[in-house]
């Protein structure tokens, strides 16, 4: 089925339906992104449940799209590995989108391994060693491998305490991001 193509994931907690857009909050970023893709290569319209890799598809002659229907971002690499499998593409030919708490609207991609982690990459522990997203995490274990890209989109960082981070991610975009 890959015949070359790319495959772009995004990362996020999806809609109830595989047709309709995804909720727009910061923690959807990644499945955002990839809505947007299907818009520029004008497959927007052809979305598609797929059960055998337990979420949404559409494709053009140069991509394959696919939302995870994971109702939790850190339960879904099965989905994504289901889809990998599936759609039969090497690990050189996928790109996961997803959050990141950075700077808004500043899109950063990552190289595959090491867990792709490039400049500003997730959070910081008290020893200052970066943690890996937790659905990146996801799909990492679940391919077995970090060999793949990552687009990170920036969604800002709440003004309050870091611990908020994960509820703030769930708020929908103020007028102004």
């Amino acid at each position: 089925m890959n015949g070359g193509k790319l495959l772009l994931i995004g990362l996020g907690t999806p809609s109830t339906s595989a047709s309709a857009p995804t909720a727009f909050v910061r923690h959807n970023a990644g499945q955002k992104f990839v809505e947007w893709v299907a818009k520029r290569e004008r497959i927007s319209e052809f979305w598609r449940h797929s059960s055998a890799c337990s979420g949404s598809i559409t494709e053009s002659d140069r991509v394959v799209l696919f939302r995870p229907s994971a109702s939790r971002m850190d339960q879904s690499g099965s989905a994504v590995a289901q889809a990998v499998r599936y759609i039969g593409a090497p690990l050189s030919s996928i790109w996961i989108a997803h959050d990141e708490p950075a700077v808004t609207g500043v899109v950063d991609v990552r190289p595959g391994g090491r867990g792709g982690r490039g400049r500003g990459s997730g959070r910081s522990d008290a020893e200052g060693v970066r943690e890996l997203h937790e659905g990146v995490r996801s799909v990492v274990s679940a391919l077995g491998s970090d060999e793949f890209k990552r687009v990170a989109i920036g969604v800002g960082r709440p003004g309050h305490r870091p611990s908020n981070v994960d509820k703030w991610a769930q708020e929908p975009l103020s007028l102004r991001e």
